[in-house]
């Protein structure tokens, strides 16, 4: 090359140097970021957590997709689409930077990746299955993208390629148990689709839950505002023929002089502390519509007659005869519906520990042994009896507005 004339600008030089670094820099970001969310992408993820090399200890994969995103693609258009996709790294960027240290990675499509600590992962994806993104479609009608996510927690050492490939796996578990529950859900109901419907699984998937929604709601709604109102789940034992022991005890054994207050109905306490919300409503559904008969009766046996003192009642002395319940029916749907439950709520949700029970009468507690020989007396012909449980009752607190769910069809 032809040496240049004159002196060398060094001034020069180190300008554009660092002009060609930073356009260098920029060059290898935006090879490392996902153009339509903004996250860094799968590249970025190859070069943070190399894939063949051991993911680091105490770490954590939740992998993440769009429900039915290809349903918001064909029904709205690609570029409401793109918008859902940036929504959806919007959520994943505060959940890491609330319970990080945590780093999310847009891996193509609609499929996401978040590595975390284990201790936050399951939280991080709890949280993400509640996010809904409302979109409209091209013909006016307004709907909510959701979120589904899996975690994957290593208990031995694996690659990052292991850990996320497992997630994914986790991921397909999870969509096709969603499937199961929407089937199901949608049987216990009744609820028929349209031949327009019915043409893609895809589109049911999407409107089912709101449609069931919106059965399981109407008793209850009252409009928005009344949604989160507090409330509580039953099961009404009236006029139960198995109980005509008890109802005697009502009426005959129990002189009205030892009764404390009104005489109780009878019900049995399942859920207390229950958020009267859709989502609340079909959880509960969905438990139901999962039995292996959902359109039958539980089955509630009487363990044993009892006499409890009533501990809430703080300024005088009530004790309770009390019926108390062995039902693997009654603990299966529990169970079933607490393991949905953040673990925080569960002991709100059921705290008693026992399979359901029956309060017959409250009496003053003057009369607590008086009370011992009628349970005495009445055990034999109450304890092994089964009572068939037909429907179960949802009330609000505020306005002790009902939802009944048949269990007989």
């Amino acid at each position: 090359p032809k040496p240049m004339d004159g002196p060398i600008d060094l001034a020069l030089i180190a300008v554009l140097s660092c002009i060609l670094a930073i356009a260098l820099s920029s060059t290898r970001r935006r090879k490392h970021m996902s153009d339509v969310s903004g996250l860094p992408n799968g590249k970025a993820l190859d070069a943070q957590y190399p894939p063949q090399k051991l993911l680091p200890a105490g770490l954590a994969c939740v992998f993440v997709d769009i429900n039915c995103f290809k349903v918001v693609n064909d029904s709205a258009s690609h570029a409401i689409g793109n918008d859902v996709l940036v929504q959806t790294g919007g959520h994943l960027q505060a959940l890491c930077a609330e319970l990080g240290p945590a780093h999310a990675f847009h891996l193509h499509g609609d499929e996401f990746v978040v590595i975390c600590r284990v201790a936050a992962a399951h939280q991080i994806a709890a949280r993400l299955c509640r996010v809904r993104i409302p979109y409209t479609t091209k013909h006016g009608e307004r709907f909510q993208a959701s979120l589904s996510a899996s975690v994957d927690t290593p208990v031995e050492p694996i690659t990052t390629a292991e850990c996320i490939e497992r997630a994914s796996r986790g991921l397909c578990d999870v969509k096709e148990a969603e499937s199961r529950v929407i089937e199901a859900v949608r049987r216990f109901y009744g609820l028929h689709c349209t031949p327009e419907q019915a043409a893609s699984t895809e589109a049911e998937k999407r409107d089912l839950k709101a449609r069931v929604e919106d059965q399981l709601g109407q008793a209850l709604a009252g409009g928005a505002e009344a949604q989160g109102d507090g409330g509580w789940v039953y099961i009404p034992l009236e006029g139960a023929q198995a109980f005509a022991p008890l109802d005697r005890a009502q009426a005959e054994a129990v002189p009205d002089a030892w009764v404390f207050k009104a005489k109780p109905a009878f019900h049995v306490t399942v859920l207390t502390k229950f958020d009267a919300t859709p989502d609340q409503y079909h959880e509960l559904a969905a438990v139901l519509a999962l039995r292996p008969e959902p359109h039958e009766p539980l089955r509630l046996r009487v363990r044993d007659l009892r006499v409890e003192r009533v501990d809430r009642i703080k300024d005088v002395s009530v004790v309770a005869l009390v019926a108390v319940f062995e039902s693997p029916d009654l603990r299966a749907f529990k169970d079933g519906y607490l393991a949905k439950a953040p673990a925080d709520r569960r002991a709100d949700l059921d705290p008693y520990a026992n399979e359901g029970h029956l309060t017959v009468v409250r009496c003053h507690g003057e009369h607590a042994a008086e009370l011992e020989k009628v349970a005495e007396r009445l055990r034999g012909e109450v304890v092994g009896t089964h009572v068939l449980v037909r429907r179960i009752v949802v009330e609000r607190n505020r306005d002790k507005r009902q939802l009944v769910i048949a269990l007989d069809g």
